[in-house]
């Protein structure tokens, strides 16, 4: 999977939103710090250890399943069941559609209305809350904070992205 980071000399916000709407993993605008550079680009290989689906040796009505095993956490895409460390978590469908979303693309923003069409089948309505609810929940539920390295980021009015750390 390629990584595009974006080092430019325009740094006002409406570029740098520009560039990561654009399918930049980061953006930094000149003069470049060494020693920051060297940090973005170390975190950034990072997140290139995307989950891996792997298919289940057991079947259920003839198919076989697909799991994405990402660390602490397990997601059974063809049961929708998920576990962190081995522990059953409850999720409703379209928290583990969420889900299952944001794993299979880790490191990467996965914008609202991508979301929203594809958990909900329609287009985001901006004053709807039920996005920012739905992913608190999955956030708690699947426990998603950097004890179990990981960290779910909210990019402001664009998306989210899901980073695995190792």
């Amino acid at each position: 999977m390629p990584v595009v980071m974006f080092l430019t000399s325009r740094a006002l916000e409406e570029n740098v939103v520009e560039g990561l709407m654009a399918g930049a993993d980061d953006y930094m605008a000149k003069p470049i710090r060494k020693a920051e550079l060297s940090a973005r680009i170390h975190a950034l290989s990072k997140r290139l250890r995307a989950p891996e689906a792997t298919p289940d040796a057991g079947t259920e009505n003839g198919n076989a399943h697909s799991r994405l095993v990402c660390g602490v956490f397990e997601l059974d895409l063809a049961r929708q069941t998920a576990a962190v460390r081995g522990e059953p978590v409850e999720l409703k469908p379209k928290e583990f559609a969420i889900a299952a979303m944001l794993f299979q693309n880790a490191g990467q923003i996965v914008s609202r209305e991508k979301i929203m069409e594809n958990v909900w089948g329609r287009e985001l309505v901006m004053t709807s809350r039920t996005l920012d609810t739905h992913m608190s929940q999955v956030r708690t539920k699947l426990q998603l904070k950097r004890d179990n390295n990981v960290r779910l980021t909210t990019i402001y009015t664009i998306g989210y992205r899901l980073d695995l750390f190792a």
